[in-house]
């Protein structure tokens, strides 16, 4: 088999039959709620999804294509067309202002720029943002963009790159469209409405020889990657904590079309024996029971069974305040993370009638607003945070000693991120991060996804899990 392979796709131009067969069975999967689906359900679709279309594929699955041919006896001859290839130097310590680059740093920096196209897989506090500019640095600073989703995240990691490049980096959000800078960072939203305009469109094509998708793991988002089909770069690069969903081979397979798959890692066992982050101490209490509650089960509705058990629960909520309570009495500054804005206004207007000082915050809150309480929470003005999902991803706020996973989700790739919020160290406290989570009884929806998170934490070898119910107590 012969594949012709450019920036963004290959194409199959040689191939027998028997190879056509193989390389079709090669990238195809079934799609994870395909049961569900009119389509399949109606017998006119058998619920596979194929990445070959037409003999074209997303260039990023060209090495998981070589693979699974080669296991069945298929040799891949692969021809280059228009893939620049651009200059490069090695990263040394010392090649980002303010900042001495560690050794993990400087090894995931060249693995980059050798792959082309692939994803830094690194943690909270792993420096994504560093080796990002380092990459950008290494290439002889070349015209970048760097997609972000979320006003809150793009203003932060346009900051801290130009900072560390001490160079001028524009923004393309809204009336904002700063095209001359050699470094842009761009939100996915603002991005996906001016694909139309036929400028940007080829400043995206031809201009733009690198490209950054931050917190990759969004990728199979619709939006996110018709952003990035739109982009022309042979250089092409994911970054998140969370890349892979161990349970959606589907979201991979179309994050690894993008991007490639993962070339550098930073682990949680890497930050711990150097002492970078803080160690997460989980303590769960359980809410709720059969007996306080209407029993909701699966044939209930889960809004109602959601709103009854997880935001309406008096002994949850008071449990809330009373943590909080404790928290500040010994001096850690609390995040609570709620999934509905009602809860978070609940659960506000409790902490203030408990006489903590707290500020609640969601999408409608303003920028400065958010950098303003978040300066405020490090100085110790405000005790508690309030938030939505506004600050569940990739958002830096380092005075964070203790999480309320108020919001009780489901998804192992949340869980993570929502811990890793907290796990950057504050210099004079201990490394420790205190977690509360619940094992919710009052249906067996929320149990279900209790019992979830359990043994997510569980298998994350960097979490401290204590027993159920164990207290609040003092982590040295």
């Amino acid at each position: 088999m012969k594949v012709i392979c450019t920036a963004r796709q290959c194409r199959i131009v040689e191939a027998t039959q028997p190879e056509k067969l193989a390389a079709d069975r090669a990238l195809s999967i079934r799609h994870p709620k395909f049961m569900f689906m009119q389509a399949y359900r109606s017998g006119c679709w058998n619920g596979v999804i194929r990445f070959i279309r037409g003999r074209r594929f997303p260039a990023g699955l060209l090495h998981v294509l070589i693979r699974k041919l080669q296991k069945k006896g298929f040799y891949v001859e692969i021809e280059y067309e228009g893939v620049e290839t651009l200059p490069s130097v090695k990263a040394t310590p010392d090649m980002l202002f303010g900042i001495q680059l560690r050794d993990k740093q400087i090894e995931a920096i060249d693995k980059l720029v050798e792959v082309k196209r692939c994803i830094f897989d690194g943690i909270t506090s792993s420096g994504k943002t560093e080796v990002m500019a380092g990459v950008i640095k290494a290439l002889g600073m070349p015209k970048t963009l760097v997609l972000i989703k979320g006003i809150q995240l793009m203003s932060q990691t346009a900051e801290r790159l130009s900072l560390r490049l001490q160079a001028e980096v524009g923004l393309i959000h809204e009336g904002t469209a700063e095209f001359d800078a050699q470094v842009v960072v761009c939100s996915i939203d603002t991005l996906a409405r001016r694909l139309e305009d036929q400028k940007f469109a080829r400043w995206l094509e031809t201009e733009v020889k690198v490209v950054f998708a931050d917190e990759c793991h969004l990728v199979p988002g619709k939006t996110f990657s018709t952003c990035l089909e739109a982009v022309g770069a042979a250089y092409r690069y994911g970054l998140s904590a969370t890349a892979l969903d161990v349970d959606n081979q589907l979201a991979n397979l179309t994050l690894i079309g993008q991007t490639g798959e993962i070339a550098a890692r930073i682990t949680f066992q890497d930050q711990i024996q150097r002492g970078l982050i803080d160690i997460p101490n989980i303590f769960f209490k359980t809410v709720g029971g059969f007996n306080e509650l209407k029993h909701h089960d699966k044939n209930d509705d889960y809004l109602s069974a959601y709103n009854e058990g997880a935001i309406e629960l008096g002994q949850k909520n008071a449990s809330i305040v009373d943590d909080c309570l404790w928290f500040a009495a010994h001096k850690l500054p609390t995040l609570i993370l709620v999934e509905k804005r009602r809860h978070g206004r609940l659960i506000q207007s409790n902490l203030q009638a408990a006489g903590l000082r707290s500020r609640y915050m969601d999408g409608n809150t303003s920028v400065d607003a958010r950098r303003g309480a978040v300066r405020e929470f490090a100085r110790g003005v405000l005790q508690v945070i309030v938030t939505t999902r506004i600050f569940n991803v990739g958002v830096d706020i380092p005075a964070i000693k203790a999480i309320i996973l108020a919001d009780e989700g489901v998804t192992p790739r949340k869980t993570i991120q929502q811990v890793g919020r907290g796990m950057r160290i504050t210099p004079g406290l201990p490394k420790v991060l205190y977690v509360r989570d619940y094992v919710n009884q009052t249906c067996q929806y929320l149990l279900e996804h209790s019992l979830a998170r359990v043994r997510v934490y569980k298998g994350t070898k960097a979490y401290v899990v204590h027993k159920r119910d164990t207290p609040l107590k003092w982590v040295a």
